[in-house]
């Protein structure tokens, strides 16, 4: 059975291989003092590697291949970035040996001759599994193992996944990093369902208007909602109409548009997530976070900012209603230290992480970790399963660290770049 290259990646940098009889397709004894550098961009995969051939030694580099014809067939017989090659390691052998640039023959090692088969039978029953996961059930025997590192470098891989996507916003922004966090904290406020819808507004507000209007928090109100596109909708509710009206005056001001009612989304959705509930909520906290980047860079106790966010209150037609024009019952406005964890989870540490990346602040990146790491967990199904699985949760570090678990490596099978699928696949000691 033929196997993917990345397996052959796998066990040449762990050494899952017998090293004792080790030998070259030309009968050569074969040592591995050093395995190389792991190479995932373009040249050989692994570099600067130290071998010894019959007792002599080579440094250089090592390329592996399933089959040892797709040296030819990738072309590296010509490519003089692979000249420093001195070991070919191949999972089937198909010529009679490969060659340099220059002509002169490179040793070749058929890794499957010198792999155990309990390895493999490993793998095939990792890659074949179709329940949630493929290490289902195996996962807590090397749990001890992997902790708490792994979901160390899981939390960081996701915030700098989140780095990725504010750098593009810091390009689209002429690097305005303020802006940056206005655009993070709206996508917050609009959860999953509407995250796209408030990001589209946040990105059509210039700060400068936010900042203009910091001291009246009604203006801000008419502007989020009137550029959002619900004061076109006709309404006779007093509050609807002082909005309106006053959008009408800064919509001429500052030439705003519209945008269109197919951005939101209110089906199968609770009314607490209601775009326009949590657009009041949104245009309420904007006074008091606006120029929020700079002052998390000069505050170091992340409750400081939930007792600023607590003490904001929406006006009282939010407490009988979750949309325009459609009355309920009295129901709490207050925040609920789940929805203010959110917005610290999907906005403030992400951006901050991302800042501190930007200027290469050690401190703030740290400060960062801490933050969520004094969170309590999320709640949701992927933590739900693991749990179940026996890797629980302590903090929000570590439920951020399961969805970059899930998301990363689960869905798509990447069990050979994973802690767990190492620990299962690696004998035991």
């Amino acid at each position: 059975m033929d196997y993917p290259e990345e397996l052959l990646h796998f066990i040449w940098r762990y050494r899952l291989y017998d090293p004792i009889n080790l030998k070259t397709q030309e009968g050569e004894a074969l040592k591995t003092i050093e395995v190389g550098l792991y190479n995932r961009n373009a040249g050989p995969d692994f570099e600067y590697a130290l071998i010894e051939l019959n007792g002599v030694r080579w440094k250089g580099h090592v390329e592996m291949h399933v089959d040892e014809g797709d040296w030819k067939r990738h072309g590296h017989h010509l490519d003089p970035a692979y000249s420093a090659t001195v070991l070919h390691v191949v999972w089937r052998r198909s010529t009679e040996g490969i060659q340099r640039l220059d002509g002169t023959a490179i040793p070749t090692l058929l890794l499957r001759d010198f792999v155990q088969s309990e390895l493999l039978q490993r793998y095939d029953e990792l890659r074949k599994e179709e329940r949630y996961i493929a290490c289902e059930g195996r996962m807590s025997g090397v749990l001890d193992k992997i902790r708490p590192g792994w979901l160390t470098r899981l939390l960081i891989e996701r915030l700098e996944e989140k780095y990725k996507r504010n750098h593009h916003w810091l390009a689209a922004t002429k690097q305005d990093w303020e802006r940056v966090f206005l655009i993070a904290l709206g996508r917050a406020f609009g959860t999953n369902v509407n995250a796209a819808a408030f990001e589209e507004l946040l990105s059509r507000i210039a700060p400068n208007l936010l900042y203009k209007y910091r001291d009246e928090p009604d203006k801000i109100t008419a502007l989020l909602f009137g550029v959002a596109g619900f004061l076109e909708d006709a309404c006779t509710d007093d509050y609807f109409v002082r909005l309106k009206t006053s959008y009408g005056l800064l919509r001429k001001l500052h030439n705003l548009e519209c945008m269109a009612p197919a951005y939101w989304k209110f089906m199968r959705t609770r009314p607490y997530n209601f775009p326009t509930y949590r657009l009041a909520q949104l245009a309420a906290q904007l006074p008091v976070l606006v120029y929020g980047l700079e002052r998390m860079r000069t505050t170091e106790d992340l409750q400081e900012w939930f007792d600023r966010m607590r003490a904001v209150q929406l006006d009282t037609y939010w407490k009988t209603h979750f949309r325009f024009g459609s009355p309920t019952k009295e129901h709490s406005t207050g925040w609920t230290d789940t929805y203010l964890h959110l917005i610290a989870i999907n906005c403030f540490i992400p951006v901050l992480f991302s800042y501190g990346q930007f200027l290469k602040d050690e401190t703030l990146i740290e400060r960062a970790l801490k933050w969520m790491e004094q969170l309590p967990p999320e709640k949701n199904e992927v933590v739900t399963y693991y749990s179940s699985q026996g890797l629980h949760c302590h903090s929000a570090a570590d439920s951020q660290a399961l969805l970059r678990l899930k998301n990363g490596y689960c869905e798509s099978k990447k069990c050979l770049d994973c802690a767990v699928g190492t620990a299962i696949l690696r004998p035991s000691d």
